[in-house]
């Protein structure tokens, strides 16, 4: 179901504008969906020859699975596909890796090595990612294995024993020994960070979203505050890459579905490629870190993910409009 795009349109001003729309950029008719009140739905599938156009931004590239948009947002968003060194949106997913590399042992019993994992994964997050992006990077190897969004120097978490290759577990379990060599672990690492300087070689403008859920029974008690309870969301970020704007928008639009918000609580910063830290004039980047609590997929309403997702489409599409 790869780039599949699903077009809603209300009434026959609206279709007619599409129709003419499509056939002036080179699509053909795609089939139409049968109605649902007023909103019709328009498919084009670019995997089929007879959708491809030649023009410079194929209708909904980016958009890679079955997501309905309505016709005046499909209308903004392939006006920014087409626009010369435009921002490269991308999806980072880090922690939510399940392998576990046959040639990489630690120093625990299988059934440890499970419970740590299950305590470091980023659950729902696989399932929320919003239709709006040009890179999904997502690392598929345990966190508990190789932490790809940990410095190889001066780490902060190292004084846990939690640097990119864990020593020790979320509850001071020993995971590793003090004299390994993580060798293997550096090179799944480096695989991992070459995506994005591919992306940096070839853009100035970035706007990254860096994903995560949270347990609060893994985070360590030093980080934690007695005066404060732990937010449905934390948004992470660093000022020097973010735009006050895109931070108070993402902010607006958790808190109008009800869920509490914290800004740098209780984690701090997101994600930014090495390349854009080392060389920051040269770069436009905005990143923004997406902490979700666990408990409000577990204890929340059903709807739960379907929300979110909507939600981080909204952001992703204020950017595309307002951060150019």
């Amino acid at each position: 179901m790869k780039n599949i795009c699903l077009v809603k349109y209300r009434g026959k001003e609206e279709e007619k504008r599409l129709i003419d729309f499509l056939k002036k950029e080179g699509f053909a008719s795609g089939a139409c969906y049968s109605p649902s009140g007023d909103n019709y739905g328009f498919i084009v599938d670019l995997n089929k020859k007879k959708y491809y156009s030649n023009s410079p931004a194929m209708m909904a590239c980016a958009v890679l699975s079955f997501y309905p948009i309505s016709f005046e947002e499909y209308m903004v968003y392939y006006e920014f596909l087409k626009k010369k060194d435009r921002r490269q949106f991308i999806v980072h997913i880090p922690h939510a890796g399940d392998r576990f590399p046959e040639n990489i042992k630690l120093n625990v019993d299988e059934e440890e090595k499970i419970r740590q994992h299950r305590a470091m994964k980023d659950d729902y997050i696989k399932d929320i990612v919003p239709k709006y992006y040009d890179h999904l990077i997502k690392f598929d190897i345990s966190r508990i294995v190789c932490d790809v969004e940990r410095f190889l120097e001066n780490e902060p978490m190292e004084k846990y024993g939690m640097g990119f290759c864990y020593k020790k577990g979320y509850n001071g379990r020993t995971i590793r020994l003090e004299d390994y060599s993580p060798d293997e672990e550096l090179k799944y690492y480096k695989q991992h960070h070459k995506a994005f300087t591919d992306i940096c070689e070839s853009a100035k403008k970035l706007f990254v979203l860096d994903m995560h859920s949270y347990s609060g029974k893994i985070i360590p008690g030093d980080m934690m505050r007695k005066d404060r309870s732990l937010p449905n969301v934390c948004l992470g970020f660093d000022d020097e890459f973010m735009r006050p704007d895109v931070a108070r928008f993402a902010a607006e639009k958790f808190l109008e579905k009800g869920f509490g918000v914290a800004f740098n609580y209780p984690y701090n910063g997101s994600f930014v490629p090495k390349e854009v830290l080392d060389s920051p004039a040269d770069y436009d980047c905005i990143s923004l870190m997406v902490e979700l609590n666990r408990s409000i997929f577990e204890f929340g309403p059903v709807d739960t993910e379907h929300q979110i997702r909507h939600i981080l489409d909204d952001i992703m599409f204020y950017v595309i409009g307002s951060c150019e």
